[in-house]
């Protein structure tokens, strides 16, 4: 019975996708003939130990609880994509690292879900920013309520940007 739910490798090379037809959407949603792309690169992660300081010196943050967010507006010369993140999950907090772990992939699974909140905006605008996101909660949120917490952010960063021009 539990076969029946599940393809055979066969069934799988069988299935095929015409690129020529504009239906190859693997990681993207197809909204209105409107391509949105949701994965989330190794440009938009955040990596760079000079952009990282200059984040935590100079930046602003705010609190979207669980979270904490440090944000600063780059330069266009200094990064390529409208945005870039990591996420940070305290040690101190959770010792083991299968539960930072658990925390860090929920927090990117929504913001790569959500990110188009504000990534269409900042290009509008033409504007990069780089940003931290910091749990600071003591127990472990299941995914909805922080996928919430991250559409918050999402949104309170993008009235930050309308603002900031």
């Amino acid at each position: 019975m539990l076969s029946s739910f599940f393809m055979t490798m066969t069934e799988l090379n069988n299935m095929h996708i015409s690129e020529e037809e504009g239906n190859n959407n693997i990681g993207n949603d197809n909204c209105g003939g409107d391509i949105i792309d949701r994965r989330l690169t190794k440009e938009e992660r955040l990596s760079s130990k000079t952009l990282i300081s200059n984040l935590f010196t100079k930046g602003n943050s705010f609190v979207c609880y669980p979270f904490r967010v440090v944000y600063s507006f780059t330069s266009p010369e200094a990064q390529t994509v409208s945005s870039s993140m990591f996420v940070s999950v305290p040690k101190k907090k959770f010792k083991r690292a299968v539960k930072r772990n658990l925390i860090r992939r929920r927090t990117k699974e929504a913001y790569r879900l959500n990110k188009n909140i504000l990534i269409e905006s900042l290009k509008e605008k033409d504007i990069r920013i780089s940003m931290a996101i910091l749990y600071l909660d003591k127990e472990i949120k299941d995914y909805h309520e922080i996928e919430k917490s991250i559409k918050d952010m999402l949104y309170k960063l993008r009235n930050k940007v309308n603002d900031k021009v």
